[in-house]
């Protein structure tokens, strides 16, 4: 069970089909990227970054790899969310260093609101997404046949080499 299934199965479950995932560049290529299979899967719809978007990612999960102060990242990371490209897209944080920042500002999953607009949408954070389905598998809430994508049929999205 890999982040990317459970982030699959979850999306799925909350009828989540339109998003847009914030890492680096490689994440959305699918022949390289750990959500490849979400990539195939004619059920969603994943928007791709700008090039200066993934160079904004790219510069501000450095300042968290140098040790910046994870508050002002998250102010950093706030307006990029803010940008137009970005406004109207469900989120998925996809990269650690942006979990560190979303954890520091405990997001976990969140609606945010945008002021200029009354587009509500969501921000979610993968690795904790991730984090609350082992916990749950630990503490006997949930198996994992449970979490399997069985209900988008894993059998045509498997056969992609993953």
């Amino acid at each position: 069970m890999s982040i990317a299934e459970t982030l699959e199965g979850h999306l799925y479950a909350e009828g989540i089909r339109q998003l847009v995932l914030l890492g680096i560049g490689y994440i959305h290529r699918p022949e390289f990227s750990g959500y490849a299979r979400l990539f195939r899967n004619p059920e969603f719809r994943i928007h791709k970054l700008t090039e200066v978007a993934l160079a904004e990612i790219e510069a501000l999960a450095f300042e968290v790899k140098e040790g910046a102060d994870l508050n002002k990242c998250s102010q950093k990371l706030n307006a990029l969310l803010q940008r137009n490209d970005l406004r109207q897209e469900n989120v998925v944080i996809a990269l650690t260093e942006l979990s560190l920042i979303a954890t520091k500002a405990k997001w976990r999953v969140a609606k945010h609101r945008d002021p200029q607009d009354s587009t509500q949408r969501l921000v979610m954070d993968s690795l904790a997404i991730y984090a609350d389905v082992l916990a749950d598998i630990f503490l006997g809430r949930r198996d994992l046949d449970s979490l399997a994508v069985k209900a988008i049929g894993t059998s045509k999205l498997d056969s992609g080499g993953d």
